[in-house]
């Protein structure tokens, strides 16, 4: 067994994610498998969204780019990828 996290994408996420610039895409791919390799890095990276309750939702900055999710345990879910200017 691993001490990694767990990585989850949402179907709506992956989709947002397989349609960014393959240079978008490549930096948010490597960035999240870091996550996943090392989780202390992700604790020092997330940020808790104001107003959110059940879940309770985080982001994840990478680039220009936001990565929404919940966490669980030793699991992120991402829910969401979002470029900056739309959030």
């Amino acid at each position: 067994m691993t001490d990694g996290l767990v990585l989850v994408l949402s179907e709506s996420s992956l989709k947002k994610l397989t349609g960014l610039e393959p240079v978008n895409r490549t930096r948010i791919a490597k960035k999240l498998k870091e996550y996943q390799d090392k989780p202390l890095l992700l604790e020092a990276d997330i940020k808790r969204l104001s107003g959110t309750r059940d879940p309770v939702l985080y982001r994840i900055r990478i680039g220009d780019y936001r990565v929404i999710g919940s966490v669980q345990a030793r699991r992120f879910e991402v829910l969401d990828i979002r470029h900056r200017s739309s959030l």
